[in-house]
């Protein structure tokens, strides 16, 4: 068919279990059939199937395979590295709903495939949050030394991961520190954003991650209600639905059972039809019933 002048062939339930196949034939998933532009247009419309509100395994592997060397309608030039982008959305997205394994994976692939600044970003961004400190920081060193004056790097990718690393090493103070780098471009799109639909808010998000370590659960809150309010420039990084969860968890740190009450139901109904053995929901379900037992 013929699509805004571009030449696509429109697919239907890409992947997708019978179960939730209704809300999802709504999404109309593009493969594109001409052009370079062609193809970053459908990629990028097969990446917005919202895993943030839907983290479900049988269609984030089934739309990284889907896009992943389907590249004959473009320039040869930089497929590989479209390729990198595209495992490394799905090591993000593997690692914010806790499938640590999975997300590993998809870090090594993409790094196997290119190591340009976005790609070493996401995947050890990736990696620190499945609690990994070595391999991060190793990525982080070399963002650093080969991008010293790149915007993008200095400001949202190494505050970034250099701050989750400090998190997970129990340094939330330091974690802090490095963040604020971050401040006055946090709100911004960084080029991930841009190339990879990915990166935006991640600083503050680790933030937040800080805050709430070091028992700080008032600023905890401030932090994730920033990307809440802000998630407009989030599209469909699971980053949003997370941030929920963190906000019902940095609640109850500061006391307020009912705010967090809420926070928790608000991702539990958004992820209403996730694969129920998600780590990460399996978590919000146990914390949800121990918050209503306080009430």
């Amino acid at each position: 068919m013929i699509e805004n002048g571009r030449a696509t062939e429109v697919l239907w339930n890409v992947g997708v279990p019978a179960g939730i196949r209704t809300r999802v034939t709504a999404v109309k998933v593009i493969r594109p059939l001409v052009t370079y532009r062609n193809y970053q247009h459908g990629w990028r419309t097969l990446a917005q199937l919202d895993t943030g509100r839907n983290p479900n395994r049988t269609l984030i592997e089934p739309t990284r395979r889907q896009l992943k060397w389907d590249d004959s309608f473009s320039s040869p030039a930089g497929a590989q590295e479209r390729a990198a982008l595209i495992e490394t959305w799905a090591a993000l997205t593997q690692s914010f709903v806790g499938n640590a394994r999975e997300a590993k994976l998809h870090a090594k692939a993409a790094l196997d495939l290119a190591r340009n600044r976005e790609v070493e970003f996401g995947a050890g961004f990736a990696l620190a949050l499945t609690g990994e400190t070595a391999r991060p920081r190793s990525l982080a060193n070399d963002l650093e030394e080969s991008f010293p004056e790149d915007t993008s790097v200095k400001s949202h990718y190494l505050p970034a991961v250099s701050g989750l690393v400090a998190v997970n090493k129990g340094q939330s103070a330091k974690a802090i520190e490095l963040l604020q780098a971050a401040t006055r471009y946090e709100l911004g799109l960084p080029r991930s954003g841009l190339n990879g639909f990915f990166g935006a808010l991640y600083a503050v998000f680790v933030r937040g991650q800080a805050y709430f370590e070091a028992g700080q659960g008032v600023e905890a809150v401030t932090a994730f209600q920033k990307i809440l309010s802000d998630s407009e420039i989030v599209i469909g990084d699971p980053i949003g639905a997370v941030a929920r969860l963190q906000l019902g968890r940095a609640f109850a740190l500061s006391g307020d059972k009912t705010r967090a009450k809420a926070a928790y139901q608000d991702l539990l109904n958004l992820w209403k039809d996730a694969d129920p053995g998600i780590a990460v929901l399996k978590q919000a379900e146990a914390e949800f019933a121990k918050v209503n037992k306080l009430q």
